[in-house]
């Protein structure tokens, strides 16, 4: 009898972990908030917490957060990129409800919302959206992302010098990083992708490939990028054997 209350008490307590999964707020007080993140205002956190026998609702200033763990949507691990009409209707409510939130799902998200938008003609959201990145993020990393977009941006608009101004500082930057950091990687790796597709445009096939080629062999650590960096290059040389970078 004893033994069978054991068991169900060990079974209730992990169902409830499961249920109830809490995120955890690094604050740069070396303090930290446990609960469940429920969203963001574009200048606080909002966490669930529990508070006596219920549970209440607190903000915390993204100003003085360190870093965020939390569980990432389960909408996001199953989601088609290539469907760019699902990734609208998925990551539209998503990004409103957590938007300005300093965690790196979040920011993918925005950006494969504004790469949709992009793909779906609409282009004044997606310069909107990259926008607000900056916005939300000044002077972080995530500002390549933002700068990258914009380029995609110019480039479906067929403004291929404005896209590639756009681009001029990150791949000066990345030209610069001789160890870049796998985040870093992951931004510069699309910058080349996006450069190579601007150049093919403009009839430099050779700068056109030698651009894809760098992502696959020095920002290589987005496997989706780099695939198709890799299908644009495989694709550049059927149609002109006699190509080479020199």
């Amino acid at each position: 009898m004893h033994l069978r209350k054991f068991i169900l008490g060990i079974i209730a307590s992990l169902s409830l972990g499961m249920v109830f999964a809490e995120d955890t707020i690094f604050l740069k007080s070396d303090k930290k908030q446990v609960g469940t993140i429920v969203g963001a205002d574009g200048s606080n956190v909002i966490v669930e917490i529990v508070v006596g026998s219920g549970k209440g609702r607190v903000p915390i200033p993204i100003s003085t957060i360190q870093k965020i763990e939390m569980t990432v949507p389960s909408e996001i691990s199953t989601l088609n990129r290539s469907d760019f009409s699902s990734v609208v209707t998925v990551l539209e409510p998503l990004v409103k409800k957590f938007k300005g939130l300093p965690a790196d799902w979040v920011i993918d998200a925005m950006g494969t919302l504004a790469d949709a938008y992009t793909a779906t003609g609409k282009i004044a959201e997606s310069t909107a959206l990259y926008a607000q990145i900056e916005q939300l993020f000044p002077g972080s990393k995530y500002l390549i992302k933002a700068n990258v977009g914009k380029a995609k941006g110019a480039l479906a608009s067929d403004n291929l010098d404005e896209a590639l101004k756009l681009l001029e500082p990150l791949i000066e930057s990345a030209n610069k990083t001789a160890a870049p950091s796998a985040e870093e990687g992951r931004l510069y790796g699309e910058a080349f992708l996006v450069k190579g597709m601007i150049l093919e445009k403009k009839k430099d096939l050779e700068g056109a490939l030698e651009s894809y080629l760098t992502t696959v062999t020095s920002f290589y650590q987005n496997v989706d990028i780099v695939g198709k960096a890799e299908e644009q290059a495989k694709k550049l040389r059927n149609q002109n054997p006699q190509l080479v970078v020199r």
